[in-house]
């Protein structure tokens, strides 16, 4: 997939997923992206000026990825 695993996102990135982890999402989980580190540093810096001196980090800042993905997608918001 041409991903390299080198990321400002420590906390979560990981190369691979485990067979364990795999057998226990496999009825829970409906989808998985990546987004890169440009992507992130423009998310904690959008955060930091919505929101002032609160502080997130790189690898929290992915949680903004999810509805920014659907907002793109056409039909928004009848997708959900």
């Amino acid at each position: 997939m041409g991903l390299s695993n080198k990321t400002e996102a420590d906390g979560m990135a990981v190369a691979t997923l485990s067979s364990l982890v795999a057998r226990r999402m496999k009825d829970r989980l409906a989808g998985v992206y990546t987004v890169g580190d440009d992507d992130l540093f423009r998310w904690v810096s959008l955060a930091y000026d919505l929101c002032g001196p609160a502080k997130i980090e790189p690898s929290a800042a992915i949680g903004f990825g999810g509805p920014h993905f659907f907002a793109q997608q056409p039909g928004w918001p009848d997708v959900l």
